[in-house]
């Protein structure tokens, strides 16, 4: 057979050349020219030739043994392919029957599909992992938290989007191998393999496909970790949270604990007393209007609670009869029968316009008590204010030590307010009960000090003089008396002649309430537990356990529900867009993958073809995983002494057959 022949141009495509891969011995023809006529004979000679005979390495009429003898040393023989399915069934193991089956077996159960579909499952199940841990930290209080919920959101988004990327790529490479399997074309399938391996470098191609948008979401899903990270913060706000407290405090005052004093004479209704050193501190802190000290415990902020703690109870009040004054008449008047509460000094007439007096009582034989007297201009009308005139009451009533109930706040168990001045009083104390004693003997008072301390800071003395041309009172109105005007803003602009007063009581009974507290905390601070209880009535305790209520504005978690439903909708289209890649797995007949092994055996490379082609890839790979390749140049061309230079094609070979490619001229 003849064939025409015509020589080529240094750029003319050679005849197809041997294509060598590992143990593969691949076609090869040689092409020589020296003139037109040698290129007729050897053109004839080399097409009169078997092709099948120099593929299986018979020599030729060109003298190349020394190369055949090389390439023929990869040609596989049928002992050798048996060896090869030997070789597979040992590294299969039990599952060899399976893993190199001849047979193509469809089916629902594949390890990849599976795994990928359990990785979409968790994935929708952190939805509502997520919606939970936000609803029940919603209003929690943060320290109440050790683990944050953005910790345990962070895990969720942490496994789910390696979750999201795992059943990704799962899904690639089913729908490479299902898109082969029904028929594509070779562009397609290059487009589809970055899909399954590089995800987000599959977007710079020209060509973008359905695939590689849904692989992108493995990456897109980062967004939907910081809404997610957004769904959750803190805000200042009062939970109203019932706490357990300890509270330490005296519910009476010890007997004999504030102060000594002693009767100066027989009809002094008064102790002649001082303060006892055991209350110096109480002393030192009311006189610089210190905090009282907290004597509440497991308070991490400000709480509310009622403990019990020592008051005064008032028990008795009597009132003198009022006096009609008016200061304008007395001012101009030179009688030197004057009221009660009116005193002539040389020309000047005296007349008290306010006055409270604290003391404690020097009564024996009865319970021990605080006497209080406070007397008060009154008017009834804006003329009698603008004419001085009114009305001079007079009233004394007297305290005893008792045990009531407080409501307080703590602030960080360091300091404690009185929230009401006037506290819940639950009985009279019986540890006060005072004997007959003499004439100038000293004696302890229980809440004689109490009264001393009051009376600093309520005692009061004000004072009308006359004559003269304005009406003066004799002392500045302190904080406490100036709360006390009834008519404060008309007397000042000098509306009303004189400065009218409301009733003072409740102020003064919670002056002496402030006082007892101090120093009911005080003494449980200070005394020993035991010493304690002997000084107060049987059957009280000093510790107590009391419910509170923490009110104070404090970080608690807050859900912003908009970022959740935002972040949860990313999660479930790309849950949808990579679910959709899952179709048809069940139409392939192994487990599959993008292994460059599995791909060169689907197509058909001679480096592999005597291997079963229905291999898993993991079989594949411990069977000849061990097998030595070098990608490189393999000679293509006859170098008879004609041609000047031969030809090299770049192929994976055994690394005796390839030569670096560098400087070569490659088909």
């Amino acid at each position: 057979m003849t064939h025409d022949f015509t020589p080529p141009c240094d750029d003319a495509d050679q005849p197809d050349a041997a294509t060598v891969l590992q143990r593969e011995l691949e076609e090869q023809i040689t092409l020589v020219s020296t003139s037109s006529q040698t290129w007729t004979d050897l053109s004839t000679e080399i097409m009169s030739e078997d092709p099948k005979d120099e593929a299986r390495g018979k020599p030729n009429s060109h003298g190349l043994d020394s190369q055949e003898t090389l390439l023929a040393s990869s040609v596989e023989s049928k002992t050798k392919q048996e060896s090869w399915i030997d070789l597979l069934w040992n590294k299969a193991g039990n599952n060899g029957p399976h893993a190199i089956s001849d047979t193509w077996k469809p089916s629902f159960v594949r390890t990849g599909p599976l795994l990928g579909l359990i990785a979409l499952s968790f994935i929708v199940l952190s939805i509502p992992a997520s919606a939970i841990v936000l609803a029940v930290s919603h209003g929690q209080a943060v320290e109440n938290w050790i683990v944050q919920p953005s910790v345990y959101i962070s895990v969720l988004i942490g496994i789910g989007n390696k979750a999201l990327g795992f059943a990704a790529v799962q899904g690639a490479i089913i729908t490479w191998w299902v898109r082969a399997l029904k028929g594509t074309t070779l562009q397609q399938l290059h487009y589809d393999w970055p899909a399954g391996n590089a995800g987000i470098t599959s977007l710079r191609r020209k060509h973008v496909s359905r695939l590689s948008v849904t692989s992108v979401c493995a990456f897109v899903i980062l967004a939907d970790g910081i809404l997610l990270q957004s769904a959750t913060g803190t805000v200042e706000a009062r939970l109203d949270k019932p706490v357990s407290l300890r509270a330490r405090v005296s519910p009476e005052i010890p007997t004999n604990y504030t102060a000594t004093g002693s009767l100066l004479g027989v009809n002094n209704t008064y102790l002649n007393a001082e303060i006892s050193s055991q209350i110096k501190p109480v002393w030192d802190d009311w006189i610089n209007g210190r905090a009282i000290p907290s004597p509440l415990s497991g308070c991490q902020g400000v709480c509310t609670a009622t403990i019990t703690a020592a008051a005064v109870a008032q028990v008795e009040c009597h009132d003198e009869p009022n006096q009609t004054m008016n200061y304008t008449a007395i001012r101009t008047s030179n009688r030197t029968s004057l009221p009660f509460s009116c005193q002539r000094q040389g020309t000047q007439n005296r007349c008290a316009l306010f006055e409270i007096h604290v003391q404690p009582s020097s009564k024996s034989g009865v319970f021990e008590t605080i006497d209080v007297s406070f007397g008060r201009f009154v008017v009834s009308s804006s003329e009698m204010a603008q004419d001085c005139a009114g009305d001079y009451t007079y009233k004394t009533c007297s305290f005893r030590s008792a045990v009531a109930e407080y409501n307080v706040t703590t602030y960080n168990d360091t300091y404690v307010v009185l929230n009401s001045p006037l506290p819940n009083v639950i009985g009279l104390a019986n540890n006060t009960a005072r004997e007959t004693y003499s004439l100038n003997q000293v004696i302890g008072a229980t809440i004689g000090g109490v009264g001393l301390l009051a009376s600093m800071d309520v005692y009061t003395y004000i004072t009308m003089w006359s004559p003269g041309e304005k009406y003066q009172y004799t002392d500045n109105v302190d904080t406490f008396q100036a709360k006390l005007m009834d008519n404060a803003f008309r007397f000042y602009a000098g509306d009303d002649c004189a400065p009218s007063w409301n009733n003072p009581m409740s102020d003064i009974t919670a002056t002496l309430n402030d006082v007892m507290f101090r120093t009911a905390v005080h003494a449980a601070s200070e005394l020993p537990e035991a010493e304690l209880l002997d000084l107060i009535d049987p059957g009280l305790e000093v510790d107590q356990e009391v419910q509170g209520l923490r009110v104070d504005a404090q970080p608690i978690f807050k859900t912003r529900w908009p970022f959740f439903w935002a972040a949860a909708s990313v999660q479930l289209v790309c849950v949808l867009l990579v679910l959709v890649t899952y179709w048809d797995y069940w139409k392939l007949g192994r487990s599959v993958s993008l292994s460059p092994l599995e791909i060169a055996k689907a197509f058909d490379a001679p480096l592999l073809r005597d291997l079963p082609s229905n291999t898993e890839p993991s079989v594949l790979a411990k069977a000849i995983g061990n097998e030595e390749t070098k990608y490189g140049a393999v000679q293509g061309a006859v170098n008879s002494g004609i041609l000047e230079s031969p030809s090299y094609r770049l192929v994976f070979a055994s690394p005796n057959l390839i030569k670096p490619p560098g400087g070569r001229i490659l088909a």
